[in-house]
């Protein structure tokens, strides 16, 4: 039985003055903005 590779999707709300994750709102995740 073959097996389809897994997408794995992230999304984290996060406020845009948060200081813990500097420029959060242009970071890239997998390649894309």
């Amino acid at each position: 039985m073959p097996t389809e590779p897994r997408k794995t999707i992230a999304i984290i709300p996060a406020w845009g003055g948060n200081k813990r994750i500097p420029r959060k709102n242009i970071r890239c995740f997998n390649s894309r903005p």
